[in-house]
């Protein structure tokens, strides 16, 4: 896999719901877009609850190569994807 940053950072705050990926901890969206967490592994149990979460925002572009010509990746997007990373997160819950 090759990694490639797409942009310098952005401040960002964003609103959603708290999950748990194989990854890491994620907010997800009204939109269903998913925000990666910097250095939190899981919510514990504050998953499934509404946060709203600042932090500055580092796009990340993944790239899948193949190995060699007859490999197939078989994605919708074609083996690339793009991470979104909320670097130095800073959060409150929304809810009780």
């Amino acid at each position: 896999m090759n990694l490639n940053f797409c942009q310098k950072c952005d401040k960002v705050t964003i609103k959603g719901i708290t999950g748990n990926v194989k990854q890491g901890a994620v907010v997800e969206t009204e939109n269903n877009e998913i925000y990666y967490v910097e250095g939190l592994h899981d919510w514990g149990k504050n998953i499934g609850r509404k946060v709203l979460i600042s932090g500055c925002l580092k796009k990340i572009k993944h790239v899948d190569k193949k190995e060699n010509d007859n490999q197939i990746i078989q994605t919708v997007d074609n083996g690339i994807w793009v991470e979104k990373l909320i670097q130095h997160p800073k959060w409150k819950f929304m809810d009780k």
